[in-house]
């Protein structure tokens, strides 16, 4: 991140933030199309813009961990380490996301609120379905909160609230989404109990 600028704030500026404001500020709620897609195609850092290694590492919260899907490109387990310390949003439980403005359709249905708990998820597989990035089996998971560790009791109650969250969206599409979701919830609870949790 050495490498980055900083903004006025003194937070490093993210490789995937390209434009400034009318005040001459970099604006966090511009992602481009094109980014996105360079940092898929050359298989960048998302965050600083350096080519990633063979594994690649994602900053998600619970419900993505159920659905194994992810909408940003993936960074370095560094980066992701780093990301879940030091993120204004993913460090401080009760942060908004900034409004986004992109040039394109954003795949998935956003989380605009902190979960309180995300993953470091570690793969060496993706696949990309939809302008989705659906996540390979994982070869450890690291859980954080309020940019720290995250404990057992606070891994268990955050994945917990987010199956919850996202039972009831299935609920509202119907018996089969619901189904998928068990589905879905099972196969999350046996990669928990695999993946190496360091």
């Amino acid at each position: 991140m050495k490498k980055r600028p900083i903004d006025h704030r003194g937070f490093y500026v993210p490789w995937f933030v390209t434009e400034k404001n009318e005040a001459g500020l970099w604006d966090f709620g511009i992602v481009t199309y094109e980014r996105r897609a360079r940092a898929l195609r050359s298989r960048l850092d998302w965050v600083t813009g350096e080519p990633l290694g063979r594994h690649m590492a994602f900053v998600i919260g619970p419900m993505c961990i159920i659905n194994r899907v992810a909408s940003d490109p993936p960074v370095r387990l560094e980066t992701a380490r780093w990301s879940a310390r030091v993120c204004p949003f993913l460090s401080r439980p009760l942060a908004k996301r900034p409004e986004m403005e992109r040039d394109h359709d954003t795949p998935g249905t956003p989380v605009l609120t902190n979960p309180g708990l995300c993953a470091v998820y570690v793969t060496d597989n993706i696949t990309i379905r939809d302008g989705l990035i659906h996540l390979g089996h994982p070869s450890t998971i690291e859980w954080w909160t309020k940019g720290r560790r995250a404990s057992p009791d606070e891994i268990g109650a955050g994945f917990e609230a987010g199956a919850e969250r996202l039972r009831a969206m299935a609920a509202r599409e119907g018996p089969e989404s619901i189904a998928h979701f068990h589905r879905l919830l099972s196969a999350a609870r046996t990669i928990m109990q695999t993946a190496e949790a360091v």
